[in-house]
């Protein structure tokens, strides 16, 4: 049986402006994203809460800081690699505040109604949805996925949600 090597937990946020509809997108330039579209996000640092990870990020990828909440996860298993990747979701004071760019990736404001899902991970495409509607409306969220990439590149994603008020 092959062993599972377990490597550092990440966070991924989802940051909207909801007056203006739009979401913050990282089109990742490095790391396991690379090549794909994706909120900014990064490793849980030693010693760090993955709250506290959210939004150090967030504020080293984009230069904004936003207060985010948690919005649950997913545990990934990939090449005998086991990793769970946290999700929190925040609200920007506006979409006028300057963002920069990083060696991660270019940053930009996207509408929500047209945000590129054929350039998310594949399971984004289910997950990204649920987090964004219970934003819209104003829900808490924790969602649970288990993601499993397969060598043919194929990935099965089972998602359970629960959000609530």
């Amino acid at each position: 049986m092959e062993k599972t090597k377990k490597i550092p937990n990440m966070s991924v946020a989802v940051i909207i402006d909801p007056k203006e509809g739009l979401m913050l997108l990282k089109e990742a330039a490095r790391g396991i994203n690379k090549g794909y579209v994706a909120g900014p996000g990064g490793k849980q640092e030693k010693g760090e809460s993955l709250a506290h990870s959210a939004e150090r990020e967030v504020l080293e990828e984009t230069g904004i800081s936003v207060k985010l909440k948690p919005a649950g996860y997913k545990v990934c298993y990939e090449n005998g690699q086991e990793y769970t990747v946290s999700y929190f979701m925040g609200v920007a004071s506006s979409s006028e505040d300057k963002i920069i760019s990083t060696p991660e990736g270019k940053v930009v404001w996207v509408k929500i109604s047209e945000i590129p899902y054929n350039r998310l991970r594949p399971e984004e495409e289910e997950i990204l949805p649920k987090i964004l509607e219970a934003m819209q409306n104003n829900e808490s969220m924790s969602i649970r996925a288990e993601v499993h990439y397969q060598p043919d590149f194929s990935v099965t994603v089972s998602v359970i949600n629960n959000a609530s008020s």
